[in-house]
């Protein structure tokens, strides 16, 4: 009689747990931002002065922006995570765009970046609840197509502004991006190398709905200094 009762109550904390689980993943939040963050593969890989952690790159890289996320966010920089424990990411569901995803979307710390999507998708896209980014194939492909229209590089260009080892006005990059993008991004550093923030990330916000852009919402201060200079460190 026990072990049918010790069975029993394992049954119903199995299926009660399963239970959360779903509705937890039947949730749908609303959320104010699709915020597209996009990596600076030279500004990654640098080792900051001074930093005894710094995890160096393993895959080799170019000048060249990358897609490190698409991340459901609110106006005042806090986001959902980890929305559904259940919905694992299937490699069959990728199967048409892997190859874009290699390029586009790759990891900087391994050659096989399907570790670095996982941790995408469990993190942020099971968050991802707008109608474009809804379901595994649609959070990446859409995520690709937003990137894959924003010429970065061309809109820092036009304002004079190129990958260097001597520094640039932060809000010169802003504004540069700015006007490209017709809405006001995230900028994001890390470390810093001869006194000067490494500008690692640019942070792009879209309408959930509508993939308009949006204004972002004003960052931390990870790349401010004293000169109001930040370095795009070349490859």
């Amino acid at each position: 009689m026990k072990s049918y009762l010790a069975i029993a109550l394992v049954i119903t904390a199995i299926y009660g747990a399963s239970g959360r689980a779903t509705e937890q993943c039947q949730r749908d939040k609303k959320f104010d931002i699709a915020l597209l963050s996009v990596q600076w593969a030279p500004g990654v890989c640098t080792k900051p002065d001074n930093d005894n952690k710094f995890k160096p790159c393993k895959v080799k890289y170019e000048d060249e922006f990358t897609i490190h996320g698409m991340w459901p966010n609110y106006f005042d920089n806090s986001y959902p995570s980890n929305c559904c424990f259940e919905q694992y990411l299937n490699k069959g569901n990728l199967d048409s765009i892997t190859s874009q995803l290699k390029k586009y979307w790759k990891s900087l710390y391994d050659n096989d970046s399907w570790g670095f999507w996982i941790h995408e998708w469990k993190k942020h896209g099971t968050c991802a609840k707008f109608s474009a980014l809804k379901g595994q194939f649609n959070y990446f492909n859409t995520t690709l197509n937003l990137f894959k229209q924003m010429p970065i590089g061309d809109w820092l260009a036009t304002a004079g502004i190129k990958p260097s080892n001597t520094g640039v006005a932060l809000e010169s990059v802003r504004e540069a991006i700015r006007k490209g993008f017709k809405g006001r991004p995230q900028l994001a550093c890390s470390g810093s190398t001869s006194g000067l923030p490494i500008l690692t990330e640019i942070r792009f916000c879209f309408d959930p709905e509508t993939l308009g852009p949006l204004d972002c919402p004003a960052e931390t201060n990870s790349c401010r200094s004293k000169t109001g200079k930040v370095i795009i460190v070349p490859a």
